[in-house]
């Protein structure tokens, strides 16, 4: 499959165009392939976070068949809207691909949306726009990126730029979402939650919230595949330490980058970043938090295809929609608050999160130490776009 996302990008320039109040993102009327699937690459993202929004609700109510429903859905949501931006459509009814001319192509076979999509996705993940959208887009500060990493002759042969897609466990998460939707679990003792449960919400936040230099997701994810890389160095040859190892790596990026070995290492590890979102997904389970940490992965991934779809076509029309998107959502108030401003809300929220007044969940929900009001806001994942995107 040669499909393009050339005209995709250049799409979005013409989103939101008909939209005098916000209400429409996309004359549906229209024939244009193109601008219906930039259309599309947005609101399967916007969907995408919204099912995480679900998901992280029903997490904290300890409703773990509920969340991997929405998880699961929330990972399928953020494939398709990563294949939007490659210019494939998947819809069982009419499933295509744009060509490198911009001429549509129908996909036959089997195109069930679920078979399709992950069908596909083994193919997608070896394309060098998705390698590039990890290596290049994934940035530790303007100037230094995951490919800066990944070009160190120390990584003995081990693929970092496929090995961040690879680690999705993603085959059986649909057969984890079956037995979540649709089977009782009528013999089964009560779950009950436990503080390291809830903490993973607070831990998740603190990727999701900006930094000085970007989102501590992207500073966490290649300080994690280049441990993991320096950790594979180390078994192939223990003639060095993993330390050594280590700074071997940052060595290479810093040669590449111009940018100061000990300045890398600082921002890479001074602020210890929690890696565990990247180790629980790439654990071959499906338990709920694997499925959580899974999709939140690929919804990153798929925010990183917006925004570059936004900046190459064009954002200002399609910027003023979004931002109607987030008040229509309950986010904020249109007009009287600069969307980048509830960053400061949700890191409150994020470290102020939870006082144990009772046993979880129940002080999670409590009105005692603002407790609930905390709760509320790390349940709105979907708010990460507020900030994540230049709107």
């Amino acid at each position: 499959m040669q499909a393009s996302g050339r005209e995709v990008a250049a799409a979005f320039a013409r989103l939101g165009l008909a939209s005098d109040a916000g209400g429409v993102l996309y004359d549906a009327s229209s024939d244009d392939r193109a601008t219906s699937l930039a259309a599309e690459q947005l609101v399967h993202l916007l969907d995408g976070w919204k099912y995480a929004s679900a998901a992280f609700n029903s997490y904290l109510t300890n409703s773990h068949g509920a969340a991997t429903h929405f998880s699961y859905y929330s990972e399928l949501r953020a494939v398709m809207s990563l294949f939007a931006g490659s210019g494939i459509r998947i819809n069982q009814d009419d499933s295509y691909y744009l060509d490198a001319g911009g001429a549509h192509q129908n996909i036959t076979g089997d195109t069930r949306t679920h078979s399709i999509t992950w069908s596909i996705w083994q193919e997608w993940i070896k394309r060098q726009d998705a390698i590039e959208l990890l290596t290049d887009h994934v940035r530790l500060i303007s100037g230094v990126s995951l490919k800066d990493f990944a070009g160190s002759s120390n990584i003995s042969g081990f693929a970092l730029q496929h090995w961040g897609y690879d680690l999705l466990w993603i085959s059986e998460d649909r057969v984890a979402r079956n037995s979540a939707s649709y089977v009782p679990k009528i013999s089964a003792p009560l779950e009950h939650m436990t503080e390291p449960s809830a903490d993973l919400i607070k831990r998740i936040w603190t990727l999701l919230l900006p930094t000085e230099h970007g989102v501590g997701f992207d500073t966490a994810l290649i300080n994690f595949l280049v441990g993991k890389t320096a950790r594979l160095n180390f078994e192939a040859d223990s003639s060095k330490n993993f330390e050594e190892h280590l700074d071997s790596i940052i060595e290479q990026a810093s040669h590449r980058t111009g940018v100061e070995s000990s300045v890398i290492k600082s921002l890479m590890l001074d602020s210890a970043p929690d890696t565990e979102l990247f180790e629980k997904a790439a654990e071959k389970s499906s338990a709920v938090e694997n499925v959580l940490c899974r999709s939140l992965f690929l919804l990153r991934m798929a925010t990183l295809s917006v925004e570059k779809s936004m900046i190459t076509g064009g954002q200002a029309a399609t910027a003023v929609w979004m931002r109607r998107w987030l008040a229509a959502g309950g986010l904020y108030e249109y007009q009287d608050v600069d969307p980048r401003d509830l960053s400061e809300d949700y890191r409150v929220a994020t470290e102020g999160f939870y006082s144990r007044v009772s046993s979880v969940p129940h002080c999670l929900w409590s009105q005692e130490a603002q407790n609930l009001s905390y709760t509320s806001r790390l349940a709105r994942p979907d708010a990460f776009l507020a900030w994540a995107v230049a709107i």
